[in-house]
This record gives C-alpha cells, structure tokens and sequence, in this order.
C-alpha cells in the first residue's frame, strides 16, 4: 500500500462568454506511508506527475520517516515540474528525505500531529584510503548543497549549518504551519508571480541588464554600428580627419628689453635737443 496511486474523476463546468462544457478533472493521490525505497518503486508516481494537467488536482499523501536520497530527489524533481499544483497532506511523521517532498509541493494539509524531523544525511563507503578520502571530500559538498537548496527559506542560515554539523531539528505541528507561511513567502518572492508585467516582480527600469533584447534594439544597433564604420573609411580615403598640428621648428623672437628701448630714445632726444 506505500506506493498506491488513487485516480479519481470528477466533471468540472468551464464558464466561458461563447459556450459552456464539461471536462473531467482527475484527482491524483499519491502515497507516501512507508520508508522511502528504490527509486524504481516509485515509476507509477512519476508517470502520474507527468500525466496530470494543469486544471487538475494532485495530492501525495505522507507519512513517512524518509529513506533514499536518490528515489526522494526523483520524487522531488516531478513535483517541480507537475503541471498541476501538488498538495502535501501531513498527517503525523515527515522525517528526513520526506521533508524534502514536502517542501517541493505548492501547498500543505497539515494534521493536529504533523511534525517534521530534520537532519543530515547518513551514508558510509569502503575501499582503500584515497579512494575514502575522495568520496568524504565529494559527499561533504554534496550534503552542504543539499541541505541548502532543501531548506533554504524554510531554515535559517545558521539552522542549515547546525544541521549540517550533526544537529537534529524537531518541528511540531503549530511552528511548522508558521515556518510553512514564511516558506511561500520566501519562495514566491524568488520566482516571481511570471507575469512579466508585473511592477512588483518584473524587469525594473534600473535593472537595465536584464531586460531582453528586442529585434528592433538588434537592428539599430547593427545598422548604428555600419554607419559608423562608412564613416571612418570615407575620413580615412579623403584623409579628412583632423590631423594634430606640427610644432613649428622657427625660433621666437627674443622679448625686448623695454628699459634698453626707453634709454635709447632719450639719448635721441637730447642730441636733437643740441
């Protein structure tokens, strides 16, 4: 029964100002009520993520301590990218792996006892000592990438490095619900309402780097740019360019000696004076 998908159809009226029909709409309930195993365990899963559309609804049931990391990170990709919105429904237990599920739906259902425990991963290798040492190096980053991207918004920063250094995290039911709130917020201020439009969450005027080039910004620019090289090859043909000007090789004349001038014009006067 861990692995059981629940189908269900319903007809949805569809308003509309020409016509009106009616289109089943299927309810998809995907359970999670065990340790979480293989990942090919969890095929009919998948196949339901991909299969559901956007107006439909998809539920995954959880009550789970965790389990494998790469059949949870499998699970947690195809909610991502499930066309329909995915609701958790917590009812008691969400430990480990299955917080990662969790946190990847859109919405939660939480139980008067939903908890969550939270910590870092457990795994263990053999083999000779370079090879131990590698994988350590390669798994303590992977764990740290892990743990933020799982749980970014919803811990802290400082929470996230305590669970990393081997601290436990035990949630009850009333913080969750606080934590969960904060956690949409976080989350839909990072990824935008995709209304590009939008004043709130689209391109700013000042962000002038990230607006998208326009097919008209690409011509003018093209075209700016052509002109401009014309320009300086007819300058340069017609040597039309300013060229700087020579320093010129004659020598200044030597200022006057103004008190020489004046003596000389005296002596002049007194002779005709004579």
């Amino acid at each position: 029964m861990s692995n059981e998908i629940k189908i269900e159809e319903m007809f949805m009226p569809s308003t509309g100002a020409v016509r009106e029909r009616s289109f089943p709409t299927k309810i998809y309930t995907l359970y999670l009520d065990d340790v979480i195993g293989a990942p090919s365990e969890y095929r009919d899963h998948m196949e339901a993520l991909e299969a559901a559309n956007e107006w439909d609804d998809v539920r995954v049931v959880i009550s789970s301590p965790g389990g494998r990391l790469d059949a949870g990170l499998m699970l947690i990709n195809g909610i991502k990218s499930c066309r329909a919105p995915v609701t958790a429904h917590i009812h008691e237990q969400c430990g480990s792996m299955a917080t990662g599920i969790a946190l990847a739906c859109q919405n939660w259902m939480l139980g008067d006892f939903a908890y969550f425990f939270v910590h870092t991963a457990s795994w263990g290798t053999w083999g000779k000592d370079s090879e131990i040492r590698s994988q350590v190096q390669f798994m303590d980053k992977r764990i740290d990438k892990f743990l933020h991207e799982m749980y970014d918004g919803f811990l802290d920063e400082e929470e996230i490095r305590l669970v990393g250094k081997g601290q436990d995290m035990w949630i009850e039911a009333e913080e969750l619900r606080e934590r969960l709130e904060n956690y949409q917020e976080v989350r839909a201020e990072q990824q935008g309402c995709g209304n590009p439009d939008c004043q709130e969450c689209g391109i700013h005027e000042e962000d002038e780097d990230a607006k998208p080039f326009s097919l008209e910004d690409v011509i003018s620019d093209a075209v700016a740019e052509g002109v401009q090289k014309g320009l300086d090859k007819i300058l340069k043909k017609y040597e039309l360019v300013e060229k700087p000007k020579k320093a010129s090789s004659k020598k200044k004349p030597a200022p006057l000696d103004e008190n020489k001038e004046l003596s000389d014009y005296l002596e002049r006067q007194d002779a005709k004076a004579d």
